[in-house]
């Protein structure tokens, strides 16, 4: 709760910078925590994609090769993610295209029909993560004092991993609850 507080208090104080410090500044920033935070979590849902690819009958070759360059495209997009945001002035716009390209690409896994489906769709996603990722940890930089960047970053990770968690616990109550339903509707068939 303390440390929720401080993180609200940094953003008002930012948000404040421009006008008075008043209930409504601090509503804002309460809003606008918990809206990334959502967002934080909502985009942590992990998709395996070797599942996937093994429903599609990929051998292992591929899937190294799908999970390789996909995870290796992000890592190279930080860079000039980062760079074009400072040499540019701008966060945001790159922190919103990531999190939209994430966003919109994690759905369409369901329509793969081959591995170079699997393939487009998992560098969508992992591209999103690549663009936002230095502009936005830049952004929490600037955005908070000194003494309480690790705060904030550490807020930020847990929401990253609540959300990897959570998708987890999720899909697991799902897969048990949909196997039950499944095995009532056989066993009402007999």
């Amino acid at each position: 709760a303390n440390l929720l507080s401080g993180v609200i208090k940094i953003y008002a104080s930012r948000i404040g910078s421009a006008l008075p410090v008043t209930s409504l500044t601090q509503n804002i920033a309460r809003i606008f925590v918990f809206s990334i935070g959502a967002l934080i979590i909502l985009n942590s849902l992990g998709i395996s994609i070797t599942p996937i690819l093994a429903t599609l009958g990929v051998g292992r070759f591929y899937i190294g090769l799908v999970g390789g360059l996909s995870e290796s495209i992000p890592n190279l997009l930080k860079f000039f993610s980062g760079f074009y945001s400072d040499k540019i002035g701008k966060r945001k716009p790159f922190i919103i295209i990531g999190y939209a390209l994430s966003a919109f690409s994690k759905p369409l896994f369901a329509l793969a029909g081959a591995w170079e489906h699997v393939f487009i769709v998992r560098v969508a996603d992992r591209a999103g993560k690549g663009i936002r990722d230095g502009p936005r940890d830049a952004l929490l930089a600037e955005s908070s004092e000194k003494s309480e960047r690790g705060a904030v970053f550490g807020f930020r990770q847990a929401l990253d991993s609540l959300g990897a968690v959570g998708a987890m616990l999720l899909l697991s109550f799902l897969l048990y609850y949909l196997n039950i339903k499944a095995l009532n509707a056989e066993s009402s068939d007999i």
